[in-house]
């Protein structure tokens, strides 16, 4: 292979990326990484390269911006920012420049994309003083709420199918991981019995 110097990190990154794609793993070399800084006096989301080449400065609102999440497809950043009392959970597009708010209301973190990027899970703690877990397409849209309970709910993570999500609940009186039916918690719900 053969590259001019100015693209040559780039270059090197894809060729890692044949070399993984060879063995059957995941090309990771020319993927980005979201992360939170306060190096300008607020927390704010940036974004990198994978070897920490090119960190881009993302959001100028002057308020405290926190847990990055891309989606799947490498399209969007979920984060939340702390503004006015409340934690507003908001999807970012780094590539377009466009910035949508996903909600709101009460506390909201934890964001988490599905697999497929068609939804985004996260918490909130709209309607209860807990947490509960939310669901919604991953444009922010068709937002519902999937938990129902006096307890705090949390970490939604999705299965690999899309079909369940995981998460932590202190519901047994201790926090226990909890699958349950990604449509919600009315289908079914089950305690794995593993402690976080």
């Amino acid at each position: 292979y053969q590259a001019e110097k100015s693209i040559l990190r780039l270059a090197a990154h894809k060729f890692s990326n044949l070399m993984m794609e060879t063995y059957g793993e995941p090309q990771i070399f020319t993927t980005k990484i979201a992360f939170i800084s306060n190096r300008d006096g607020s927390n704010e989301l940036y974004m990198m390269d994978y070897d920490g080449h090119n960190q881009t400065r993302l959001t100028f609102n002057q308020e405290k911006d926190y847990m990055p999440a891309w989606s799947t497809d490498g399209k969007s950043i979920a984060y939340t920012e702390f503004k006015g009392g409340n934690a507003r959970l908001y999807i970012y597009n780094p590539f377009e420049g466009k910035r949508k708010l996903v909600f709101d209301r009460g506390t909201s973190f934890g964001p988490c994309f599905s697999p497929d990027s068609k939804k985004l899970a996260f918490c909130s703690t709209e309607d209860e003083s807990n947490s509960e877990i939310y669901a919604a397409k991953s444009d922010g849209t068709n937002i519902k709420r999937l938990t129902f309970n006096k307890s705090a709910d949390v970490s939604p993570s999705w299965s690999p199918n899309c079909r369940e999500i995981a998460f932590t609940s202190d519901r047994g009186g201790s926090p226990q991981i909890y699958i349950m039916d990604a449509e919600g918690e009315g289908s079914s719900t089950e305690n794995l019995g593993i402690a976080t």
